[in-house]
């Protein structure tokens, strides 16, 4: 008998193909299926974990504009005598910071003799230490010279997006982009460059009661990119003049004579802070950049004046929006009894916080007059205001509600820090069709809008195409300046003739803030120098996302919440459910979750890199706070609740994954058709959320951003719980909801700027 031939009393197990005895393989064929039933699971859980980690980085990839395709073209003037440029996308996306000096000052604390020197002396300016001798200190500091000349932009240029196509659009962003600086440039002689300055002048308190006043003009040079202009360092502007401040007589106040006569003298005190230039915009002034053979005439021009009457954060902010507010505020107040006000309190109260959005608790009750609050209202005012101010109930205070909608998005135009000729002519509609809006709310009271700054919105979109766009001539940059000359005037002064004590001491802290910044440059440049020799060849890749802040067992139970099974025999801690599964070898694989997501994503607006920072947290400022999300999958884009935030490791990888509730149910109140009106009447996004049943685990690759969810107070629970996206949060979620509509698992309501 051959060797090969088995025993008859065994069998083959058809999962692992080993030979058992009849007796014991039946329990042998469980265990072996049960073994084998787990590892397709994992292999199909391994598999399918790759395929939407890869699914969701193209589909990101999608979302953001092809860096590589897209190029940027700059054409220059004529008088430049220089070829037009075509930069690809991510050149021209690259921070115009960036540019360094080919040569590092390896002694950037000169003319000091140490940086320990210039330490001392920055901190006997910065604290306000007295000393006898500190004018003679500081003086050698004068002889400090600066490092910008890299980063100057000295000619006009039209710049265009230009696609795969071929297709090219013309867009606005810096002063230099804008007509007038081009037309500027086309005035002067062959070798004649512009030279633009930005003036800012508001009067501002320097004592704590307001007793001693300061009226500053500041300057800021067009010529530097945004990042350095509007910025804080060395570049970012600095203190040009001091304005005579006019004091008021109770006789003659508020009489027109009064008031020309403070227009004659700061109009003449203008003049004499003007002189200096006034001569070399006629005759220019030669000028040769260092590291240059050649020399060029600059010639200095005044491209704005800057001016709390006339820029966006009071003309919209203070100078309309507190208008709107008191009208909507006057509207509510008719209504019976306090029920209005307390629903309305209600939706304020509880409305989700936001990364630099401040939260109120009414707005029946609150004092203040920055411009910041109001805009930081407007964003929440129309969405609790809605449920009260019905066509059916106030016709009046629900076209005042159409008024505010048309406003936030001529504010969020107006914002956008890029705008190409089709967010011009959107912005334009708009404008108009708020026009028509404020005149049909006229007829109770037709000059009730007859104010200064309705006008400053007329020519909102022409400054943008003559100046470039509007943060490159608001205050809210400027106005940051006052706190030091505030600081100034408390530790740098004796209190008598301050405007030459306070001029000084800024061009110390400007001439201080110059050496530190080299002084900055040189390490962070000496330490890359060092990190590049111990480095590995392999660089860190730009992440999509970070995660942060581990969590407690206790935010299990939320992930319970929306678990259609749950009872009391459930492990409801994660040491419960260890040991429930404990004889399962998956569970000894490690999972971590956490709190907070960092999201990067690139704007729609100015194709750069922005970032969401989103919470799940059930202890937030002492109320739950969980975010909302727009997810990226291969069945479309959804809006969703953030639930919880894991990172599961398997074969020695890790993989990021989010719970999240999907807000994609489809709205059908047919019997409400009011409420579709609504809707499209005051622009909102409306989404309802599905039953919790419906929670999913995606990668955390597929999330794009986050997205501001509030409730609908008219909310029809039978039906499901209805929420609108809040798109006027920011300019990028504005246009990006617009675009990506198409894209959508579910249709919500299109947007309508029509008049209606």
């Amino acid at each position: 008998m051959s060797s090969n031939i088995l025993p008859q009393r065994r069998e083959r197990c058809p999962y692992c193909s080993c030979f058992f005895s009849i007796q014991g393989i039946g329990n042998h064929k469980r265990a072996c299926k049960q073994k084998s039933d787990q590892q397709l699971l994992d292999s199909q859980f391994h598999n399918d974990l790759d395929q939407q980690t890869r699914a969701c980085l193209i589909l990101n990839s999608i979302d953001h504009v092809n860096l590589i395709d897209e190029k940027i073209v700059k054409e220059y003037h004529p008088s430049a005598i220089l070829d037009p440029q075509i930069l690809p996308l991510r050149d021209f996306l690259a921070d115009s910071t960036s540019k360094q000096s080919s040569l590092f000052d390896s002694h950037p604390w000169h003319p000091f003799s140490s940086q320990l020197d210039f330490d001392l002396a920055e901190f006997i300016l910065r604290t306000g230490m007295n000393h006898q001798a500190h004018s003679d200190f500081f003086s050698i500091i004068d002889r400090c010279g600066g490092n910008l000349a890299p980063h100057f932009v000295w000619d006009a240029i039209h710049l265009f997006w230009e696609d795969k196509n071929g297709i090219r659009t013309w867009f606005f962003n810096e002063p230099w982009s804008g007509n007038i600086f081009w037309e500027v440039q086309s005035s002067l002689p062959p070798n004649g460059k512009p030279l633009a300055y930005i003036l800012y002048a508001n009067k501002s308190r320097l004592s704590s009661f307001g007793t001693a006043k300061g009226y500053p003009v500041m300057a800021r040079c067009a010529n530097l990119p945004d990042q350095i202009r509007n910025g804080k360092n060395f570049g970012g502007g600095c203190v040009v003049g001091w304005l005579p401040i006019v004091e008021e007589e109770e006789d003659h106040k508020g009489k027109p004579s009064w008031i020309n006569f403070k227009r004659v003298v700061w109009h003449k005190a203008f003049r004499k802070i003007l002189g200096s230039l006034a001569q070399y915009s006629r005759s220019g002034y030669a000028f040769q950049p260092p590291n240059s053979d050649k020399v060029i005439i600059l010639y200095p021009f005044i491209l704005i004046l800057s001016a709390d009457y006339e820029e966006q954060l009071h003309a919209f902010q203070i100078g309309l929006f507190d208008h709107l507010l008191s009208r909507l505020i006057e509207h509510v107040d008719r209504f019976k009894g306090r029920d209005a006000k307390v629903k309305i309190d209600e939706v304020i109260k509880s409305f989700p916080r936001w990364r630099n959005l401040t939260h109120f608790t009414s707005i029946f009750s609150f004092d203040f007059a920055d411009g910041k609050k109001y805009e930081h209202m407007s964003r929440q005012i129309l969405f609790a205001a809605q449920a009260v101010l019905t066509k059916a109930a106030d016709p009046a205070g629900y076209l005042l509600l159409k008024c505010i909608r048309s406003h936030l998005e001529l504010d969020v135009y107006a914002a956008m820090d890029v705008h190409t000729e089709d967010t011009i002519k959107a912005g334009q509609s708009i404008m108009q069709v708020f026009g028509e809006r404020m005149k049909d709310s006229d007829f109770q009271n037709p000059t009730h809008w007859d104010i200064p700054k309705m006008h400053t919105q007329q020519h909102l979109f022409s400054d943008i195409q003559g100046k470039g766009v509007t943060k490159n001539y608001n205050t809210k940059i400027n106005e940051s300046m006052h706190g030091p000359l505030k600081k100034a005037y408390q530790t740098r002064t004796n209190f008598k003739n301050v405007a030459d004590q306070i001029l000084q001491t800024d061009h110390w802290y400007n001439v201080a803030m110059q050496i530190r910044q080299k002084v900055d440059r040189w390490k962070k440049h000496t330490k890359y120098k060092s990190d590049l020799l111990n480095a590995d060849d392999d660089l860190p890749e730009e992440k999509h996302f970070t995660i942060e802040t581990h969590v407690s067992d206790s935010l299990l139970e939320k992930a319970y919440l929306h678990s259609p099974k749950k009872t009391s025999k459930d492990p409801s801690t994660f040491s419960e459910l260890e040991n429930a599964f404990s004889h399962d070898l998956a569970y000894d694989r490690l999972i971590t979750t956490y709190q907070t997501l960092s999201v990067n994503y690139q704007s729609y607006i100015n194709l750069k890199q922005n970032s969401d920072l989103l919470r799940c947290s059930p202890m937030f400022y002492n109320h739950p706070h969980y975010d909302g999300v727009i997810v990226n999958t291969t069945d479309g884009l959804y809006v969703a609740e953030l639930i919880q935030l894991f990172e599961c490791e398997f074969n020695e990888q890790k993989y990021p994954l989010a719970l999240v509730h999907p807000y994609d149910a489809p709205v059908t109140d047919g019997h409400l058709r009011w409420k579709h009106q609504r809707d499209k009447d005051l622009g909102f996004y409306r989404v309802r959320a599905r039953p919790r049943i419906h929670s999913a685990f995606v990668s955390i690759y597929s999330i794009v951003r986050g997205a501001l969810l509030v409730k609908d107070a008219d909310s029809d629970l039978n039906n499901g719980q209805d929420y609108f996206i809040v798109d006027i949060i920011d300019t990028d979620m504005f246009l990006r909801l617009k675009k990506i509509e198409s894209q959508l698992r579910h249709k919500f309501r299109v947007s309508a700027n029509r008049r209606s």
